[in-house]
């Protein structure tokens, strides 16, 4: 159990797990790295792996973070939490999108259907702490624009911006924002947090996120009729031929072979 987990299970008291020996990643190459970050550079996916558990709930918080601040080979960082301090709108964007993810975890838990599989008593407790937070990320989540000087300024882009924000509703004042950030911030400062542990729980490593698209694709090419039944089954048997013999595939195509090789 991860100290992510705390929360749910373990008294206040209970000792923090880290994992002290985890060590963060290489440096990247140098050269110029982007500071404009794409879906694909985010620790969200970053970290995911598509058929074994990810080490990221185990991994102590300083620790991703330091992983994350890194960066890799094209981004300078996998967070704009970890933009450069001169640069504070850059930072700004990414507590706007920090609130954005938490946002739409917490609708999730708000949904209905998951009262039907997960004990009233403990959901309470998640639900209860997330609506009092809920308000507060509300009002330093910006929108899709919140990275502002990073917006594409093509005159398609301008377009779209100007319908969305005939739309959206005006920021929060000031005070508002000040109030939410201070919250935000003493929330991330808890040693434990039933919100932040179900989150972990529910996030399996990665593994019901990875399971579910993969039972998903597998049911589509089932259902679909490109993978009928016994192409299933030839196709595992020469999957076991090949893990048996990593050159029988070679082989069994090579007609230079064939006489000796049957």
């Amino acid at each position: 159990m991860s100290a992510d987990h705390a929360g749910l299970f373990e008294s206040p008291g209970s000792p923090s797990l880290t994992d002290a020996a985890a060590k963060g990643k290489k440096a990247p190459a140098a050269g110029p790295r982007r500071e404009k970050l794409f879906n694909y550079d985010h620790a969200a996916v970053q970290w995911l792996l598509p058929f074994e558990p990810s080490a990221f709930t185990d991994k102590d918080a300083v620790v991703v973070y330091k992983a994350c601040a890194k960066g890799t080979r094209g981004a300078k960082f996998n967070t704009l939490l970890a933009a450069d301090p001169d640069q504070i709108w850059r930072v700004g964007a990414g507590v706007s999108q920090t609130a954005q993810g938490l946002l739409a975890a917490i609708a999730e838990l708000e949904n209905p259907d998951l009262a039907k599989i997960i004990q009233p008593q403990v959901l309470s407790k998640v639900l209860e702490e997330a609506r009092g937070l809920k308000p507060h990320l509300e009002a330093l989540y910006f929108g899709k624009g919140g990275e502002g000087q990073e917006q594409d300024a093509s005159i398609s882009a301008l377009k779209k911006r100007k319908i969305e924000g005939e739309n959206a509703k005006p920021p929060a004042s000031a005070t508002a924002i000040t109030e939410a950030a201070k919250k935000l911030h003493d929330w991330a400062s808890k040693p434990s947090s039933h919100l932040r542990a179900m989150l972990a729980y529910l996030a399996g490593n990665g593994m019901f996120w990875a399971g579910h698209c993969v039972e998903k694709v597998l049911r589509g090419a089932v259902l679909g009729k490109p993978l009928g039944e016994q192409a299933l089954v030839d196709a595992a048997m020469a999957r076991r031929g090949a893990a048996q013999d990593p050159h029988g595939a070679e082989h069994a195509n090579n007609k230079d072979t064939h006489g000796l090789i049957e």
